[in-house]
């Protein structure tokens, strides 16, 4: 009801991004069949047709593996912006953001709590830890 009316004060709020975890992605956005659970799991703003291999993924796709990191791999060619996410995803499989006023799919983001501090930054920091110990042992 307050849609482009000031408030606190004359402040006025905007849209910068979304943020959030694999799961939450795939869930607030309807990645339904681009998401970390499947095999076409690039649900990224290019939303390319990177894959992850599974026993009953067809052999055609193995080219298309997310761990080619070389800079031609033929995932890259595969690669989407905005408005080819809009023209090739019928509508009632977008993700309902589309509708919030400068929503683009380039603004989800990562959520670096998730990402980080509870995905490799745990990993990372234990085994800095270890060297730190084996270094100070030494000594």
């Amino acid at each position: 009801m307050r849609a482009n009316s000031p408030i606190a004060g004359g402040w006025r709020g905007a849209f910068e991004s979304w943020c959030g975890d694999w799961k939450e992605r795939s869930l607030s956005h309807a990645f339904i069949r681009r998401n970390y659970q499947s095999t076409t799991l690039c649900d990224q703003c290019g939303q390319c047709g990177a894959i992850q291999p599974f026993k009953r993924t067809s052999p055609h796709l193995m080219p298309m593996i997310y761990t080619d990191f070389r800079l031609d791999a033929p995932w890259t060619t595969t690669l989407r912006d905005h408005q080819a996410y809009l023209a090739e995803t019928p509508r009632d499989q977008q993700t309902p953001w589309v509708d919030v006023p400068g929503f683009d799919l380039s603004r989800v983001r990562w959520d670096s709590a998730h990402i980080i501090l509870l995905g490799t930054g745990k990993d990372v920091a234990a085994s800095f830890l270890v060297d730190l110990v084996a270094r100070k042992k030494m000594y």
